[in-house]
């Protein structure tokens, strides 16, 4: 009379397994951006995939923050941050975690770049935001090379959507990191 709870302890711990994986899938990363020659973390967040998180910091070039400056002088030394994730929150209140985890980094004289306490702060109002972007606008027209720049990031960006580049996607990124090569230094020998 064993055979009926034999048969279904598989399936409970497969629907366990399942409800895990779920779980896991819409879990938030609370992670860590370290620097890769020593190992120390100086940046921490959240995101849905840490990994993706990492590409889009490396991508932000323009931002004038502690994180940016400290991840522009890596790339000038040829090294880029690595990311790990620290913890997993699969709450809701991931904020609280992400408070917790930079208060004790701090707390252990680790030299964080975190500007904000962590959760959602700070928060950016949208006339901040309508103001920066009427900001950004007027500096792009009154610098041609900005805004060949930016549209050659956006010719780009399009190309590595599609899954190709085209030659004059290329032409322009060569074109680019002539005119600028600390911005596109990389293509340069494209």
């Amino acid at each position: 009379m064993t055979t009926p709870k034999a048969e279904t302890t598989p399936k409970t711990r497969k629907s366990r397994n399942k409800d895990s994986a779920e779980q896991a899938k819409s879990a938030i990363e609370i992670y860590g951006l370290f620097d890769p020659r020593n190992g120390e973390v100086r940046y921490i967040g959240k995101a849905a995939n840490s990994e993706k998180r990492l590409r889009g910091h490396l991508r932000e070039t323009r931002r004038k923050t502690p994180l940016y400056s400290w991840i522009g002088k890596l790339r000038a030394q040829g090294v880029s941050p690595g990311v790990r994730v620290l913890a997993h929150a699969i709450t809701q209140d991931w904020q609280s975690l992400e408070r917790t985890l930079i208060e004790q980094y701090r707390s252990s004289n680790t030299s964080l770049l975190n500007i904000a306490d962590g959760g959602d702060e700070p928060h950016c109002p949208f006339e901040v935001r309508s103001a920066n972007g009427r900001k950004l606008r007027d500096e792009i027209a009154k610098n041609p090379l900005m805004a060949r720049i930016i549209q050659n990031k956006r010719i780009l960006s399009n190309a590595l959507r599609r899954g190709s580049l085209s030659e004059v996607a290329k032409n322009n990124m060569r074109m680019s990191a002539a005119l600028c090569p600390e911005i596109f230094g990389d293509w340069i020998g494209v």
